[in-house]
C-alpha cells in the first residue's frame, strides 16, 4: 500500500474481508485490508491509499502446485485421500493428502502427492487397496 502522505514508502497489507453483495448505487464491493501502522507516520482516518496487487497467475507460476479434480478426492472421517496408480503394475494404493483451503472443481494439494504421479479421477468409492486398473480409452 502507498499512502498519499508518503508516496515513496510501501507498507505491506493483509486482506481481511470483502462484502458478498455490491452496493446498489456505485455497483462496488467493500474490501477491507489491515496493516501495522509505522511508528514514524501519522496516519489519520480518511486518508487515501493505493493498494498494489500481485498477479495471482504470476505467483502461481513460480510455485509448482498439484491440482486434482474434486472427484478424485475420497474422505475417511477427517482424512482426505486419493488412489495413486503404480504405472508399472497398474495397481492402486491409498495415499493420504492435504488440500489447500479452496473452492472449485480443481483443488490444490499441499502434501501427499508428487508431480507426475497418476491418480484415479472418478469412482473413487469403488476402489480398494491393490486393485488393478486400466487407463480409460478415448
Amino acid at each position: 500500500m502507498i499512502l498519499s502522505v508518503s508516496p515513496e514508502r510501501r507498507i505491506p497489507v493483509l486482506f481481511k474481508e470483502v462484502t458478498l453483495y455490491a452496493d446498489v448505487t456505485p455497483q462496488t464491493y467493500e474490501v477491507t485490508f489491515s496493516f501495522t501502522v509505522p511508528e514514524d507516520l501519522n496516519i489519520l482516518l480518511g486518508m487515501s491509499a493505493t493498494i498494489w496487487f500481485k498477479d495471482p497467475e504470476e505467483i502461481a507460476s513460480k510455485i509448482p502446485k498439484i491440482g486434482i479434480p474434486l472427484t478424485a478426492i475420497a474422505i475417511d472421517g477427517e482424512q482426505k485421500y486419493v488412489w495413486v496408480v503404480d504405472k508399472k503394475t497398474m495397481l492402486v494404493s491409498r495415499r493420504n493428502i492435504t488440500i489447500e483451503d479452496d473452492v472449485g472443481v480443481v483443488l490444490s494439494v499441499s502434501s501427499g502427492l508428487q508431480l507426475g504421479e497418476v491418480i484415479v479421477a472418478v469412482g473413487v468409492s469403488f476402489f480398494s487397496e491393490g486393485m488393478k486398473v486400466c487407463p480409460l480409452s478415448k
